[in-house]
């Protein structure tokens, strides 16, 4: 699965941004201290992000832009000074960086604000992308933008390991709900390999929307109270809205595909028997898309962690979906998983990760912050109780991203 390329030109990298470096899966981090070296080391690659850092009136930041205007048209460039001023800002903007920042205070808010502009930028490619390809062509270009935003995208709402496989177990589930289905009579005029392909890529898309929620709701290690799930539902329109802004400057009729899409991001938490959400639809009233992307939401959310709770087994998984939840899903749909559930086991076996590397362990935790005790749920991933990076105290709302004080087993 392609990174985002990140060039980091001038800087170095200090200690405490190494750890990060070293273990992220989204973004690859290239330096270089001199425009000489990048030309050499790197040649002709095209990076995404680029991160320029300058001192108090240096133009030889003129150089790389030029540079990578010809090689690179479509990175987005922005220059971090050690010293800001008017001038400067001008003279970059006027030269064609795409943005001009003061040095950060310290490495946390400078990896936050990589994070935040990977997002950004490749969201603002994919018009670019689309309208520099022939017809043809379009759909393999769709599914590298549609992984590449959502990835980007999604980040920010939920552990990186888990959104990755949770996007991409959904959409496997979906594929093979989708080619069962098309061997049944009253579907074969339904599906076709295009309608399936875009069912495949829809559904990496049907959480997007979560893009819009506070973190402080999708991060949240305890239940969510009424109030708090009143908000999250709202992700379901601000997917569907997202994905209309996006079809409006795709200038390729891709309408099908969007049509699908949308369907998916808006009703896939509406349930067969009309007790979902976001309007209560029932039956058939519920596209199909949303139907079969119910089901293999439901299944892969349950297969894996949550913050108050661990990962079902398969057999587990089986039971609630063909007996205690049963009335939430379309019938012959049920039917397929009910025949095929094996397979689903094989798909998730692939793209979820191992139980063992889950503490089972309730752990005391001091916030580093506000200095309130409280105590963790034992389901929380070893990597987090070592880093805190996905640990949010009850009180203060914050993450304990600098350190955990007081942990124990």
């Amino acid at each position: 699965m392609k990174k985002i390329d990140v060039l980091l030109l001038n800087f170095g990298i200090e200690n405490t941004i190494q750890p990060w470096v070293d273990r992220d899966i989204l973004y690859a981090i290239y330096t270089g201290e001199k425009i000489e070296e990048v030309e050499q080391v790197y040649k002709n690659r095209k990076f995404d992000l680029i991160f320029l850092k300058i001192s108090e009136g240096v133009t030889e930041g003129f150089r790389v832009l030029d540079y990578f205007k010809d090689i690179s048209p479509y990175s987005k460039i922005i220059v971090i000074s050690e010293k800001p001023n008017f001038r400067d800002a001008f003279q970059y903007s006027k030269y064609g960086a795409d943005d001009f920042r003061a040095m950060f205070r310290n490495s946390l808010e400078f990896i936050s604000f990589i994070r935040c502009s990977g997002q950004q930028a490749i969201i603002d490619n994919i018009k670019v992308k689309f309208t520099n390809v022939f017809r043809k062509d379009a759909l393999l270009l769709l599914l590298m933008a549609i992984t590449e935003t959502a990835l980007a995208c999604l980040v920010k709402t939920k552990g990186q390991y888990e959104t990755i496989d949770h996007m991409e177990g959904v959409s496997q589930y979906v594929r093979l709900i989708c080619e069962k289905l098309w061997k049944k009579k009253d579907y074969g005029e339904i599906f076709n390999q295009k309608y399936i392909e875009y069912m495949y890529l829809g559904s990496k898309l049907h959480d997007i929307g979560k893009i819009n929620i506070p973190e402080r709701i999708t991060m949240k290690p305890y239940s969510l109270t009424k109030k708090e799930f009143e908000i999250l539902k709202t992700h379901t329109h601000y997917g569907y809205e997202m994905l209309s802004a996006i079809e409006q400057g795709v200038e390729h009729d891709l309408h099908e595909f969007f049509k699908i899409t949308r369907e998916i991001a808006l009703y896939h938490h509406e349930n067969y028997d009309g007790t979902g959400y976001p309007y209560g639809l029932k039956g058939k009233d519920i596209p199909l898309s949303a139907r079969i992307c119910a089901l293999a939401d439901a299944y892969d959310a349950l297969m894996s962690y949550r913050r108050y709770r661990g990962a079902f087994s398969h057999k587990k998984i089986r039971d609630i979906i063909l007996h205690k939840q049963n009335h939430k899903y379309d019938p012959d749909i049920l039917k397929i998983f009910r025949q095929y559930n094996k397979e689903f086991k094989e798909i998730s076996s692939i793209f979820r990760k191992n139980a063992e590397t889950y503490s089972h362990k309730r752990i005391r935790i001091q916030c580093a912050w506000c200095k309130s005790l409280f105590i963790f749920d034992k389901w929380l991933p070893y990597n987090e109780i070592l880093y805190g990076s996905h640990v949010m105290c009850p009180k203060c709302h914050k993450k304990l991203q600098k350190k955990i004080s007081n942990v124990s087993y």
